[in-house]
């Protein structure tokens, strides 16, 4: 027997043949001489009663001449009907080659992170999939991706496209509640990159984000920082939905030196943005505009001529660098993820400087 997911079965769905049946009853008519008031033949209207064939609107509208009940009324309780069976039918529809799909992605942190409801069988992970991806099959993800591909990523990086959409998606959900509809200023955001980086020092991760949040919010944008998707080596998300500018970034690598250069990456593209939709892949510079919002977050961060003089002084002693941070006003890993990825000093010095923001579950 085939089941609807809220345990309703197709043998146990009212066709709206059903409920003509009663009207003909109660007004001890027969099937007969309905056929003959509203046109039809007798094999036919016999078919509408049996469930075989839908009450189309211009059934419903000969209805409403014979019997004190509106065409609507008819209409809709077929659309319902059609739209029950439909549901009931879509888990059964679903292919073996599918399911398989589902393996590939991260189902089970959409499900840890509360976007999905865990599901038992792998008809009704595809389902709910289906809807969170905003598609009608999980052949057709990877399509959506491509179709909205104004983004770049290396072949050198490996990319799940299952786990790419979710955490696309995750940027969109998490923005959809922050009241961010008037137009992007520009001009107010660059006001405000001084306070935006002095929060670089404040010790409560919380407190930062909040912050961050309402001043891009009184900028015109959405800001959230949401949580990274397994075989998603993604950093930042720029795109406008529903006339909403969505700015997301995450704490994949967990250090905070990470955290803020990404979130001046992302201001760097803001300020220059043009694609519509714009993804920002760890470790991967490609192109111009790329290269100008490093440029963009290394100067913001540490101006260039100051870090430059203290290169050349060549102290990378721990006393040096937190000397050198605080004349800046930065944390002192900020100062060190920049040294050690100009390879000034080693990957592994000094790391007992950087702080780290982590997830609380």
């Amino acid at each position: 027997m085939a089941k609807k997911m809220n345990g309703l079965s197709l043998e146990l769905l009212s066709h709206p043949g059903e409920t003509l049946k009663e009207i003909l009853d109660s007004n001890n008519m027969t099937q007969k001489e309905l056929s003959a008031r509203i046109g039809v033949s007798t094999k036919h209207m016999n078919q509408i009663i049996s469930g075989l064939v839908p009450i189309t609107p211009e059934t419903a509208f000969k209805l409403e001449k014979v019997f004190p009940i509106s065409a609507s009324f008819w209409n809709n309780l077929q659309q319902n009907y059609d739209e029950e069976k439909l549901q009931i039918m879509e888990e059964y529809q679903v292919t073996e080659e599918e399911i398989g799909l589902v393996n590939s992605q991260s189902y089970n942190d959409l499900v840890k992170y509360g976007y999905l409801e865990k599901e038992k069988t792998g008809s009704k992970k595809v389902i709910q999939l289906r809807e969170f991806y905003g598609v009608s099959s999980l052949f057709n993800v990877k399509g959506t991706l491509n179709s909205n591909a104004m983004f770049r990523r290396s072949d050198k990086i490996e990319t799940n496209e299952f786990a790419l959409a979710a955490w696309m998606k995750i940027c969109e959900i998490e923005t959809n509640s922050i009241d961010a509809q008037n137009e992007v200023n520009l001009e107010l955001l660059r006001q405000y990159i001084p306070e935006m980086k002095k929060l670089n020092l404040n010790f409560n991760p919380n407190y930062i984000v909040e912050r961050l949040q309402d001043m891009f919010e009184n900028c015109g944008i959405a800001f959230a920082v949401v949580r990274n998707v397994k075989k998603a080596p993604v950093q930042g998300f720029i795109r406008k939905i529903n006339n909403k500018m969505r700015l997301c970034v995450t704490l994949r690598n967990k250090y905070a030196d990470i955290f803020w250069f990404t979130l001046f990456h992302e201001i760097g593209h803001l300020l220059d943005f043009k694609d519509e939709l714009h993804i920002d892949f760890s470790g991967v510079t490609l192109g111009q505009a790329e290269s100008n919002a490093d440029k963009f977050a290394m100067n913001t961060l540490l101006p260039k001529n100051d870090y430059y003089s203290f290169i050349k002084k060549g102290d990378f002693s721990k006393n040096a660098i937190l000397n050198f941070a605080r004349t800046q006003g930065i944390i002192p890993g900020i100062l060190v993820g920049r040294l050690q990825h100009d390879k000034i000093i080693p990957m592994h010095v000094c790391n007992d400087l950087r702080t780290q923001y982590v997830w609380k579950d």
